[in-house]
């Protein structure tokens, strides 16, 4: 065995046993279990990299201005009183009504804490215009391709190229086509006014140019380890959020071209 079929071996296993982290930073991503088959990647020279034409889905954690978090604490007050009272057994029904007692004070402990977690409204109002600018301008880029293609160009000896929409030129030598597309990204968390990660969901589809047949379609995932409120991701124009997304890119790139391309299981050559 070649020293080079050993070293892909070592990134395989590694790769498989725990996420890597991008730029020394440890963050969470998904592998597909399977790999193409070393036969599948000996028939690829060229790859052509689109994009889906579709927007994806944007979902975040807003903001609760002050007045919405006494209302929502409150709620959720009760809601944790409840909760706590229907696993409690009781055949007198003396719980009934402790349960009843409770609810106002579970409300007003939850306003309470909802008042203290809420944001003032114009803060909130401007925090969430940062953020819906960087979201419009993040759609309006094709980072993630670039970032793929790049990636490709760097890490591997195969041919990638950036293709204009989703037709192939009518004269070509692309002999595979990868589709990449942002399913989703925003900012996740619980609870009023907590700190937030980022997250971003990334599907790829690799086909055959000449038939369009399907070779393997996978989905991978990105979440940064650093979590941050609602203003603090806004801050500066939003460039907390906008660097993460970019980041992001940049290290799924690096996975999906490993994946796809470079990984071996030890023995039997990479999973078909």
């Amino acid at each position: 065995m070649n020293s080079t079929r050993c070293l892909l071996i070592f990134l395989s296993l590694s790769l498989l046993i725990e996420p890597w982290g991008c730029a020394g930073s440890t963050r969470y991503y998904y592998y597909p279990p399977h790999h193409p088959s070393e036969e599948t990647r000996a028939k690829i020279s060229i790859i052509g990299v689109a994009s889906a034409s579709y927007q994806p889905e944007v979902d975040f954690h807003k903001a609760i201005a002050k007045g919405e978090a006494v209302g929502y604490g409150a709620l959720q007050g009760m809601g944790d009183i409840a909760g706590v009272s229907s696993g409690v057994p009781d055949s007198s029904g003396a719980g009934a009504v402790a349960t009843l007692v409770l609810l106002p004070v579970g409300a007003l402990v939850g306003a309470i804490h909802g008042a203290d977690k809420g944001l003032p409204e114009e803060e909130k109002e401007k925090a969430d215009a940062a953020l819906r600018q960087a979201i419009t301008d993040i759609m309006g880029r094709e980072t993630m391709r670039e970032r793929l293609v790049e990636a490709g160009r760097r890490q591997t000896d195969y041919s990638f190229v950036m293709l204009e929409g989703q037709e192939l030129p009518e004269t070509t030598d692309i002999d595979t086509v990868l589709e990449v597309s942002v399913q989703s990204f925003g900012l996740q968390g619980e609870g009023v006014n907590p700190p937030l990660i980022f997250f971003f969901d990334v599907q790829t589809r690799l086909a055959r140019a000449v038939d369009g047949e399907e070779i393997q379609r996978d989905t991978f995932q990105y979440h940064s380890m650093v979590k941050r409120s609602f203003t603090e991701w806004a801050i500066n124009d939003a460039r907390h959020f906008r660097e993460e997304f970019d980041r992001g890119c940049e290290c799924l790139a690096e996975r999906i071209v490993d994946v796809l391309f470079l990984i071996y299981t030890q023995g039997k050559g990479p999973v078909s």
